[in-house]
């Protein structure tokens, strides 16, 4: 990666500075590098965001999934 930094966003090498370079720079340097940030929101949403509108109730099992939130009854309802 570093050895071809001088091709990245040059239209010279058309392709590979545009499109196959930045794709490696997302997908192999910078996701990796925030992916505990995302495992950290993942548990922060399971534990703690459940009980943060005050409606909370503990007697109704919660799902194992980031998007259980979303299938909570509307209050009200």
């Amino acid at each position: 990666m570093r050895k071809h930094l001088d091709a990245l966003f040059r239209p010279r090498y058309g392709a590979l500075g545009f499109v196959a370079l930045p794709n490696v720079w997302i997908f192999q340097i910078l996701f990796p590098l925030i992916s505990p940030v995302m495992d950290l929101m993942l548990l922060y949403t399971l534990i703690v965001a459940d009980s943060i509108d005050g409606n909370s109730r503990r007697d109704i099992p919660r799902p194992l999934f980031a998007g259980a939130f979303l299938l909570r009854p509307l209050p009200g309802h």
